[in-house]
């Protein structure tokens, strides 16, 4: 005896529950994405129209899907945001290492500051 598939849940496989469907015109509720993209985008599995297997979800994995794909979008543009940063940052430095008030070491005079007390401790410690 086969179980009904379209009662059960293709994602946790229970039954009972109150279901919506996978594919269909109902399928974007506001998101930009389709519910198998956001499926496929949060678990390592594939999710086609006609594939036999079940062909809904229960109302608590949709709930899961949705808050799992949110958090992958909030992750990869915090990543987006701080690699751009990073890379202005990158260019800004490189900029002012080569740009206008860098520092000419043709204009550099050195200083020479000459310790006599300090030689005097060499030759105390060479006559040692």
């Amino acid at each position: 005896m086969e179980a009904d598939l379209s009662k059960v849940c293709r994602l946790c496989l229970k039954g009972g529950e109150v279901m919506c469907p996978i594919f269909g015109a109902s399928q974007l509720n506001g998101n930009s994405a389709s519910l198998p993209h956001r499926i496929m985008s949060c678990a390592q599995v594939k999710v086609y129209e006609g594939d036999g297997l079940p062909t809904n979800v229960c109302t608590t994995c949709l709930s899961q899907v949705d808050r799992s794909y949110q958090f992958k979008l909030l992750c990869e543009k915090s990543d987006s945001t701080l690699r751009g940063n990073m890379h202005r940052n990158s260019a800004s430095d490189t900029e002012s290492l080569d740009g206008g008030d860098s520092w000419d070491m043709t204009k550099f005079t050195p200083e020479v500051i000459i310790n006599e007390e300090a030689d005097e401790n060499v030759s105390l410690c060479l006559s040692i």
